[in-house]
């Protein structure tokens, strides 16, 4: 999205975004793995049925058990091509390694533009009060 300023480029990230979450959807519902709409981009569109003004950030939640599922899945990609694991030729899962990647451990990205997904991880608790 470079070379495209103010509201324009926002709108067309969030758009952009929304195109990686249809690819995700697709790919997790197919491999029967349960993720949700965790926070920012995507809350405030289901909610008001709207982009929040100039919010973007697209974040996908998953829990630790369809994590492993997840992980089981990718590993089972191996040998097939971008479009044949994802629906897709333009995106990319990138696994993060590090700082932070107990939380955020994976990206899924478009090639092409930059834009991405964020995939949150969500621990169990054994109770509502932390």
């Amino acid at each position: 999205l470079i070379g495209i300023t103010g509201r324009a480029c926002v709108k067309q990230r969030q758009e952009e975004e929304l195109k990686l979450i249809d690819v995700i959807l697709d790919f997790t519902k197919k491999q029967n793995i349960e993720v949700w709409f965790s926070h920012s981009l995507l809350l405030g569109a289901y909610n008001k049925k709207e982009f929040m003004v100039n919010d973007t950030g697209a974040h996908i939640g998953i829990g630790t058990e369809a994590h492993l599922k997840l992980i089981e899945r990718v590993s089972l990609m191996e040998g097939m091509t971008v479009e044949e694991a994802w629906g897709s030729k333009d995106v990319q899962m990138i696994m993060r390694v590090g700082k932070e990647s107990h939380i955020i451990p994976y990206k899924l990205v478009n090639t092409k533009n930059g834009v991405f997904v964020d995939f949150l991880l969500f621990f169990p608790t054994n109770s509502l009060e932390g």
